[in-house]
């Protein structure tokens, strides 16, 4: 560095207010299910020429297939594994089958009063669950 050069720097300096400036932007771009990709965040930081340091925050953020907005909080959890669907699902509105583990959307689960959760294939006939008293947890002593 010249002398000149610093020199200019420190009158620079001496002029000028510090401060900083941070900015955040954020955008919704479409679907999940389109890139495969639910949250994207970029922070770039950098000095402008009147020394204040500028913090820029670029977050790009998808919809779930349910509609829920992904993000942080609500990450995305994958795709339904039931044949032939390419919903994606987040956090909050994926569901595990009781019976074989799969993940699955809202549109291919059935729920019921006990609080276990099934797919189309491993759902129980209803009249089962209820003349046979199946949907209950059975307790041994």
């Amino acid at each position: 560095m010249t002398e000149r050069s610093r020199r200019d720097f420190l009158e620079l300096l001496a002029k000028c207010n510090p401060r900083t400036r941070s900015t955040t932007m954020q955008a919704v771009e479409g679907r999940a299910s389109e890139d495969k990709v639910g949250y994207i965040k970029e922070e770039l930081s950098f000095l402008e020429p009147d020394l204040t340091t500028r913090r820029v925050t670029f977050i790009s953020t998808r919809v779930c297939d349910c509609g829920k907005l992904v993000s942080q909080e609500n990450a995305l959890a994958g795709a339904c594994q039931f044949p032939g669907c390419t919903n994606f699902t987040c956090k909050e509105c994926a569901r595990v089958c009781s019976r074989c583990r799969r993940m699955f959307c809202p549109g291919h689960y059935s729920s019921y009063v006990d609080g276990d959760i099934f797919c189309a294939r491993c759902k129980p006939i209803k009249w089962l669950l209820l003349f046979f008293d199946l949907g209950k947890k059975e307790v041994r002593k």
